[in-house]
């Protein structure tokens, strides 16, 4: 979690403005912000303190929550309450249950519990304590739905990541729908970020953080039921591929809005879907790329960057793109690929692209050779 006023060796765009406006929000917005608090029992109480939003109290706001809620009020006209119980960094297994992790054949939760903690604190990696501590204690509120914007530590764990997503999400949906009179009980929404891009996954070139965002894109598109995936590539500058907090978090909130905003309140004129690989056709030396929830068109028509092309060796290498106004799609080719067989876009650790649809959402990174 990143708070408005403050991130470790960075910046936020736009912060100073918004914590010195604030106030603004005041009676439209209310925050509370769950301490970390890690437990190996579940708990029943968590200590928290609603915030009224001022220049006072905004700096210990979470930044991509907070545009979240203002995207919300000012489309809905409502008051927005947002819970942020986050622990930078956690995985999947840090808010799912004992009797769960139980069953996981590479957690030995004994032994991971003992090497999470150092004495004072535990470890962002460590499994049970989020769930334990932070998120149990909350079950009898009455909420709305979910935004997830975690999981770093589950980089190198791509496999298995949709199934153990949509398993935590089911533990939740249950606490949360077993309170209340929610319309949607065990089908709460549950919207969640792709994980930044970042170099540090084991360099820029390296693709273990492109692996997990695919499988994060899995999880909400084929997996999890009335669930959606933002993506963030374009949110990141060519100087931030060592920074893990980049300083965009305004359209991160934004584009969550933009899902629970078209799909949980029925706003369809609101686009929230990205343009994402459909299939690709092979003629001669061209390889031509077509998309879904592209049918207004993409952009730019010229100088498109991050795709790469490969032959029946495997070997990736930048392509050049023309875009096919009339189809919606883009031709490839390389001087290095004579007969290309697949296509990547952007499928690196750390790899920005420009192709965006006319809602300015950007193209999901992917790659045709699974």
């Amino acid at each position: 979690m990143v708070l408005l006023g403050t991130v470790k060796h960075g910046n936020i765009n736009g912060s100073n403005e918004e914590i010195a406006l604030a106030g603004d929000w005041a009676d439209k917005i209310h925050v509370v912000t769950i301490p970390k608090t890690g437990a190996t029992e579940p708990k029943e109480e968590v200590p928290g303190k609603w915030y009224v939003p001022s220049p006072q109290t905004a700096p210990n706001i979470s930044c991509s929550a907070w545009y979240f809620a203002q995207m919300l009020t000012r489309v809905l006209r409502m008051p927005v309450g947002i819970i942020v119980c986050a622990w930078g960094g956690s995985s999947v297994e840090g808010w799912t249950p004992r009797e769960i992790l139980n069953t996981y054949k590479d957690v030995k939760l004994a032994d991971e519990l003992k090497r999470g903690w150092n004495g004072q604190w535990w470890e962002y990696f460590t499994p049970l304590i989020m769930y334990n501590g932070m998120l149990h204690p909350l079950r009898n509120y009455t909420i709305k739905g979910f935004i997830w914007y975690q999981g770093e530590a589950n980089v190198g764990k791509d496999k298995d990541h949709a199934t153990r997503l949509n398993t935590m999400v089911n533990v939740w949906r249950k606490e949360f729908s077993e309170t209340q009179a929610h319309p949607l009980n065990d089908q709460l929404p549950f919207y969640l970020a792709e994980i930044a891009p970042w170099a540090g996954y084991g360099g820029a070139e390296g693709t273990s953080g492109a692996l997990l965002r695919e499988a994060q894109h899995t999880a909400a598109n084929e997996v999890i039921k009335n669930a959606g995936c933002i993506c963030t590539n374009d949110l990141v500058t060519p100087y931030e591929a060592d920074q893990i907090h980049p300083a965009e978090k305004r359209q991160v909130g934004y584009r969550f809005a933009y899902l629970a905003l078209n799909r949980t309140y029925g706003i369809k004129s609101i686009a929230c879907d990205a343009p994402e690989y459909d299939h690709h056709t092979i003629d001669g030396n061209k390889l031509e790329v077509f998309f879904k929830h592209a049918e207004d068109g993409l952009s730019p028509w010229n100088d498109a960057t991050g795709f790469e092309i490969a032959g029946a060796d495997g070997k990736f290498y930048p392509a050049k793109a023309k875009l096919v106004e009339s189809n919606k799609s883009f031709i490839l080719t390389s001087d290095a690929v004579p007969a290309p067989k697949q296509v990547r876009y952007c499928f690196k650790n750390f790899q920005i692209g420009n192709v965006i649809n006319h809602r300015n959402l950007p193209l999901v990174p992917f790659r045709s050779d699974k």
